[in-house]
Formats: structure tokens, C-alpha cells, sequence
């Protein structure tokens, strides 16, 4: 695996250490806070996509609505199969 160096400094590094938690390194807490901002940005992209995808098919929404509204205190009521009483 291919490591890298970055370099911090001022008022950056001071901000850093002032917020990490005491007993965490610096290049433990930045590689968090970074996976953190990816995995929003991800979420955010997808989202988006899933908006997308709403309104390219309006059938869906209108199914999930339908879902959402679902009454959920009761078992589904299940079809019988043939031969059971």
C-alpha cells in the first residue's frame, strides 16, 4: 500500500489538535475526519442519484409512498397455498 505525507501546519494544525481526541494521533484522527467527509459525499451523491431515479420513474415514488404508508401493526395477510385449508 502506497503511503503519503502531507504536510500541516499553522493554524490548520493547530485547529487539528485543539479538536482530536487526547489520546489519538494526528494521522489517526485526520484519516477519520477525511473517511468521515468521503462517506457524506458519497451519501450525498447517492441520494442525488436516487433522486434521479424518482423522477425518471414516477411509479416508483408513487410505490414508495404507497410503502410508507403501510399499515404496519399487523401481519400481511399471506395467500394459501393450494391443498390447504
Amino acid at each position: 500500500m502506497k503511503a503519503t505525507t502531507i504536510k500541516l501546519e499553522g493554524d490548520l494544525l493547530k485547529y487539528l489538535n485543539r479538536h482530536k481526541p487526547r489520546k489519538e494521533s494526528l494521522s489517526s484522527f485526520v484519516r477519520q475526519v477525511l473517511e468521515g467527509y468521503l462517506e457524506e459525499q458519497r451519501a450525498i451523491t447517492a441520494a442525488k442519484d436516487y433522486n434521479n431515479f424518482l423522477q425518471k420513474n414516477p411509479e416508483e415514488e408513487e410505490w414508495l409512498e404507497e410503502w410508507g404508508n403501510a399499515d404496519l401493526s399487523e401481519a400481511p395477510k399471506t395467500a394459501k397455498k393450494k391443498g390447504q385449508k
